[in-house]
């Protein structure tokens, strides 16, 4: 005999109205309730203000479960007359007598079978938190709403949990950052900007799926920002993918270190900006004067992805300046010189760089096509620990 679990409303939680699923359980309907609602083993009881009250938290509005459910219905019975259709108060009318002839009173039900074809309507209408929310809108406040699993835990079909409610949650949570888009925080606005130009320039098929922390309001930036930025988003338990880029230096692989001692949720992550064959053998200006090290994990900052047309200033390569020693990392911390003018540089470069000129991409453009690749791809595997830069 097959198992069912499902929300039910009544006292004696015999009157089933949405949610029903065979031999399993639907996570939507149990992130709505709580552990401790938890009345007996597989059963929790809560009460139709408060199930009202979070899925409008969820965004489950009145407006919207009466759109839903109504054109449901009006499907379910081939609405054809237009007058019929046309007329919501008709259609709520029609409704809640059906609704009070089949599921009001728990003795028009003599056995389960007949109980679980007749209230079944979940199957038809769809969205089963709009329907949930249609239901309890015209419950008194008090009347209780059950989620009902004994049937299925009973035959083996689930396993009794005392965190059944907050694991769908959290598995709710982890579904939904696959369909919204991937945020990246940076260490400031300028790297946001830059990011945002290169991205509709070198892959405009992405727009909209990868966006950036935009920092314009915000006075403060730098590493503090990503990693509080990166800890607040996962004790909020937001859903979107997220992504922390901080800068290949000596401050950005500090900051990463120390995001390893709080662990975030499994759709964020860190890293450092990956490794660059150009900062293998970089000018930079020290103690000692000029030379050119290997500049990778102690001075490569976004502006060193914008291409050497634009690092070239008066025929050089505008060189790294040595600022501070850091002890703790044992390593110096370096920055680019003539920020400013480099990212001027890079805003002329995207204006004159036409949609005709698109498919004919110089070398100078090849570095930001590697640093959107690795964003990209960054967030391909399941796997959250913190990412060191890559070759």
């Amino acid at each position: 005999m097959a198992a069912y679990s499902w929300v039910c409303i009544g006292e004696d939680q015999t009157v089933p109205v949405s949610g029903f699923v065979r031999e399993g359980y639907s996570l939507q309907h149990a992130a709505l309730f709580l552990d401790n609602e938890r009345v007996s083993e597989g059963l929790y009881l809560s009460s139709a203000k408060t199930i009202r009250d979070r899925l409008q938290l969820l965004g489950f509005g009145r407006a919207r479960a009466d759109a839903v459910v109504l054109q449901g219905w009006a499907t379910r019975h081939h609405v054809e007359n237009k007058n019929l259709a046309d007329d919501p108060e008709k259609l709520i009318a029609d409704f809640v007598i059906d609704l009070e002839s089949e599921g009001g009173a728990p003795s028009v039900y003599e056995n389960p079978s007949k109980q679980r074809l007749r209230s079944s309507w979940g199957y038809i209408w769809g969205e089963e938190r709009s329907q949930l929310r249609y239901l309890v809108d015209r419950l008194p406040d008090e009347h209780p709403v059950a989620f009902d699993l004994r049937e299925v835990i009973g035959r083996g079909h689930a396993a009794a949990s005392e965190t059944l409610c907050a694991d769908a949650r959290a598995e709710e949570i982890t579904e939904a950052s696959g369909t919204m888009p991937t945020i990246t925080l940076t260490e400031g606005s300028s790297d946001a900007s830059i990011l945002e130009k290169a991205l509709e320039i070198l892959r405009p098929d992405l727009v909209g799926f990868l966006t950036f922390m935009d920092y314009s309001h915000k006075p403060d930036g730098g590493v503090g920002a990503v990693t509080n930025g990166l800890k607040a988003f996962s004790a909020a338990g937001v859903g979107n993918r997220i992504i922390g880029l901080y800068d290949n230096d000596t401050a950005g692989r500090q900051g990463l270190l120390s995001l390893r001692k709080s662990p975030l949720r499994p759709h964020m992550r860190g890293t450092v900006l990956p490794e660059l064959e150009l900062a293998r053998s970089y000018p930079t200006y020290g103690p000692d004067g000029l030379s050119c090290t290997d500049i990778n994990g102690r001075a490569v900052s976004v502006e060193l992805f914008l291409g050497r047309d634009v690092l070239t200033i008066d025929g050089e390569l505008s060189p790294v300046q040595w600022t501070q020693y850091v002890k703790p990392m044992n390593s110096y911390q370096g920055e680019i010189s003539q920020k400013g003018l480099i990212q001027e540089r890079f805003y002329e470069k995207v204006k004159t760089f036409s949609a005709a000129s698109r498919h004919e991409k110089s070398d100078d453009w090849q570095d930001l096509e590697h640093l959107i690749d690795y964003i990209v791809q960054l967030m391909s595997t399941e796997d959250n620990s913190q990412k060191e830069p890559q070759n």
